[in-house]
């Protein structure tokens, strides 16, 4: 389902996936961090609240500064996440803290807070010839690659021209501000295999990376 909530994975020159595959945060510059063991419900009964390492299901209409929507799960599936364990965006996850299910709210996220600001030095031009099978480049693909020392890049094509292929490893939404309508439709425990492997093993949000 969802797509740019959490950090981009790219495939070797897949081309572009929709954005509803990529909800899990891997191997990206900031790792999954699993939280420690969330608090017990205070009482019987209680409305559970969204907190470290409750598995919560949002829908979510996700739009620009100027308003354009990019994506939306409505009318499908809800994404379901292990809240905490950095697998959405830092702002807002920040926003969901405390909600239970049945909210509604609106989220304003800065680009800082989101996919950051956007670095050009992360956009470079290198020779086509670099490139194995040249007969697959296009504008758009997205693929990683790995230096000499094993350090993995996630990069998608902006430009071909001639010889050379520009090439840029920000994130597409990098540099915007962003809005999300958020509605909260369910809030779980999380098993102990979701809270070893900090990510959901259910629903939309199932996403394994061992």
């Amino acid at each position: 389902m969802l797509f740019w909530l959490v950090k981009k994975i790219f495939a070797d020159l897949a081309g572009p996936k929709a954005i509803s595959e990529h909800l899990s945060l891997n191997s990206d510059p900031v790792g999954l961090i699993l939280g420690a063991a969330g608090p017990e419900r205070r009482w019987e009964g209680a409305v559970m609240q969204i907190t470290a390492n409750k598995v919560a299901g949002i829908h979510y209409t996700l739009k620009n500064k100027k308003g354009e929507q990019i994506e939306s799960s409505v009318g499908a599936e809800p994404l379901v996440y292990l809240h905490g364990n950095g697998n959405l965006i830092s702002g807002l996850e920040t926003q969901l803290e405390g909600k239970k299910a049945g909210d509604k709210f609106t989220a304003h996220v800065k680009a800082s807070d989101a996919y950051g600001e956007y670095d050009q030095e992360l956009v470079e031009t290198v020779d086509k010839a670099d490139f194995e099978d040249q007969n697959e480049l296009a504008v758009g693909k997205e693929f990683q690659y790995s230096d000499d020392e094993g350090e993995i890049y996630h990069v998608r094509i902006v430009k071909i021209d001639g010889e050379t292929v520009t090439v840029d490893g920000n994130h597409p939404l990098a540099g915007q501000d962003l809005t999300f309508d958020v509605e909260v439709v369910s809030v779980r425990e999380a098993s102990e295999e979701e809270l070893d492997h900090g990510h959901v093993h259910d629903g939309s949000g199932h996403h394994h990376h061992d």
